[in-house]
């Protein structure tokens, strides 16, 4: 399923376009005031949402602790 949504994904030119589902919190914005389209930053807790969907990690990755 992974590799499916990833062969259907578009980029982003403008993250405040992006409406999230209920309960999901869009990234700082501040983060992206000046931000070149398709250039973005995500803050931890933005991205710590989907801790429990995400699983696969690349092999280079940091562990949690030392992030």
């Amino acid at each position: 399923a992974p590799l499916s949504a990833l062969g259907s994904a578009r980029m982003l030119d403008d993250l405040s376009s992006i409406q999230y589902p209920q309960g999901i919190k869009s990234p700082n914005p501040e983060l992206n005031s000046n931000a070149e389209p398709g250039k973005f930053k995500y803050d931890r807790t933005f991205l710590m949402q989907f801790m429990t969907v995400c699983k696969e990690k690349p092999e280079n990755l940091p562990a949690l602790e030392a992030i």
